[in-house]
């Protein structure tokens, strides 16, 4: 197929509707034609989107999920049709199995081959015509802690009547020191009361700037992972609170008289946190009961794509039982059960060199082993503890010197006294000064593939307090920068809700909070992911062990029963006569 019979087909699609022929032509360059044989899949519930499909010729049968976990008809494709735009531009799990009647002929345009074509030439996004939904989606890409495949599905901020009644008083006063003004110089030149009226106007419109920016700064998002609630006060503070959507346990709509009036409302997000339970309020919402059907909109589509995994997993154990499962099936089953392998860690050097080249004045903020990532508490507070005691050595150190140098007549030249003073003054200072950096480096927070640890030790052999949660436990993650000295030197409070007797955990004035918030729930992400793969075995483990259950009670039943012997043996020998 040449390049213009494919250029053809693509222009078909909406998706390119609107690209230059040459932008077009640099598309076809990496389309791919391919054949599906009769009952192949082109996609898979809640498998990873990787590409858009033309169907060139054949047919295929669309079935989407449903809320038991069951795949009910909802179309039939033909040539001409085109699907898969969230997977090519999203990489979204699929809602729908798109599988072959008929042998069947397409296009396909792989998302890793687009990708690369897009930043190689970047004009081409700008030509692309997505779906309002789509593109509603990518308009919010560029938040910097979303995790690989999790897409924005709402972005809310408050509603208008925040920011004008944050301009209220604001407004008041520049009446008010207008009227004061112009009273006061009213009867001096004109040139005198433009300037003071310029200088409360320019004011005025600086501190409506200020506002503005502080109204937008702050945002609700649901993603198809979480929900989040940002604030923001530009060099002051910042807080994010987050917690995963299947975490979400209801939302409550409220709204005051004024909301009533003017539409907005509060979406109260509640989560089975210990302490209490857990909240993330989305306040002042243009449209409220929006964000709260995108949320249960999404905890549905993700437990109907799982039940409906779950069915297809039983479904593949059942065809691999019964010998119907064809190769390729069997090949798809094999890659996909099969256990990730954990990279090998690498060689370090045992020179002289490279062990010199890491020698630490003092241990890292931020030090990941073989999985396990250990934070600390931010090196200011280190400094906080250890600067009276610094500067009482650099004293000490300037009164030894003057007194070699002979600068102190008032102490007797070379005495053991004073040698052994400065001496025992010396072993005290450092040995407060090591006990204050021992302090600092024992607190220390770990998370791990599985758990959240916050130990608290004393120098030595004294109290040590360790506490530990899974994080299956762990509800709702939040984030809080209180200052401006926080927000430039990059520390703040990461706090933890967990479901269990755990409570709270709070990693304290910890260094780059907002990356220990998002490993934290990336790793909660995993964890929920993993304890799905186990269950998933699981089942097949039963599953399997139900057929050779029922296979061997097939046999027992169709195996005839043993005829009685022609010549029985008495119990017992004949008496003798």
């Amino acid at each position: 197929m040449d390049a213009l019979e494919l250029m053809g087909y693509l222009r078909q699609v909406p998706l390119f509707s609107r690209l230059s022929d040459a932008n077009l032509e640099r598309v076809a360059a990496i389309v791919q034609v391919e054949t599906f044989p009769r009952g192949s899949r082109l996609t898979t519930v809640d498998r990873p989107g990787r590409a858009l499909y033309y169907i060139l010729s054949g047919g295929a049968l669309v079935r989407a999920a449903r809320a038991k976990g069951r795949l009910r008809p909802v179309d039939y494709l033909q040539a001409g049709a085109s699907f898969g735009v969230s997977s090519l531009l999203l990489g979204e799990p699929h809602d729908t199995t798109i599988e072959a009647k008929t042998d069947l002929v397409a296009l396909v345009l792989y998302r890793s081959d687009f990708s690369r074509l897009l930043q190689q030439n970047p004009g081409i996004e700008e030509q692309l015509a997505p779906p309002d939904e789509v593109s509603a989606k990518l308009s919010h890409e560029h938040l910097d802690w979303l995790t690989p495949g999790e897409v924005v599905i709402y972005h809310g901020l408050r509603h208008w009547f925040v920011f004008a009644q944050d301009m209220v008083l604001p407004t008041l006063g520049l009446l008010a020191l207008g009227t004061i003004s112009f009273a006061m110089l009213r009867s001096l030149q004109t040139a005198c009361w433009g300037a003071v009226l310029g200088l409360l106007l320019v004011s005025y419109v600086l501190v409506l700037l200020w506002r503005l920016m502080d109204w937008r700064n702050d945002y609700f998002v649901v993603t198809t992972q979480r929900v989040v609630r940002r604030e923001l006060v530009l060099l002051q503070h910042e807080t994010r609170l987050e917690a995963p959507l299947n975490r979400v346990q209801n939302v409550t709509i409220n709204r005051s008289a004024w909301g009533n009036i003017l539409g907005f409302g509060d979406a109260v997000i509640e989560t089975a946190a210990q302490a209490g339970v857990g909240r993330i309020v989305f306040d002042h919402l243009r449209d409220p009961e929006a964000a709260k059907d995108v949320i249960f909109k999404q905890i549905y589509r993700t437990q109907a794509r799982l039940r409906t995994a779950e069915g297809e997993t039983v479904r593949a154990e059942l065809k691999r039982r019964l010998q119907w499962a064809t190769s390729e099936e069997l090949a798809a089953q094999g890659e996909l059960h099969r256990p990730t392998e954990s990279p090998s860690p690498p060689a370090r050097s045992s020179g002289w060199l490279a062990r010199l080249g890491r020698i630490r004045l003092l241990p890292p903020l931020r030090l990941e082993e073989h999985g396990q990532i250990t934070w600390r508490k931010h090196w200011l507070f280190l400094l906080g503890r250890i600067w009276l005691s610094t500067l009482a050595a650099l004293a000490l150190l300037a009164l030894f010197a003057a007194y070699v140098l002979g600068r102190m007549p008032a102490l007797p030249p070379a005495s053991l006294g004073v040698v052994l003073g400065a001496l025992l003054a010396a072993l005290v200072i450092g040995s407060l000064l090591w006990w204050q950096v021992v302090d600092w480096e024992n607190d220390v927070y770990i998370v791990t593939e599985d758990r959240l640890i916050d130990v608290e030790k004393k120098p030595l052999f004294f109290a040590e307090q360790r506490r530990e949660t899974t994080l299956d436990r762990v509800q709702n993650v939040n984030l809080i920068m209180p200052s401006l000295l926080a927000t430039v030197l990059d520390f703040g409070d990461v706090n933890i809700e967990t479901a269990g007797g755990e409570g709270t955990f709070t990693f304290t004035h910890v260094a780059a909070p907002r990356d220990v918030q998002r490993e934290i729930m990336s790793r909660v992400a995993r964890q929920r992911e993993r304890r799905q793969q186990l269950e998933a075995q699981q089942r097949r483990r039963e599953l399997a062990d139900w057929f050779a259950a029922y296979e061997s009670l097939r046999a027992q039943r169709q195996e005839p029963p043993a005829p009685p012997p022609t010549n029985p043996e008495p119990d017992e020998p004949p008496a003798e006569s």
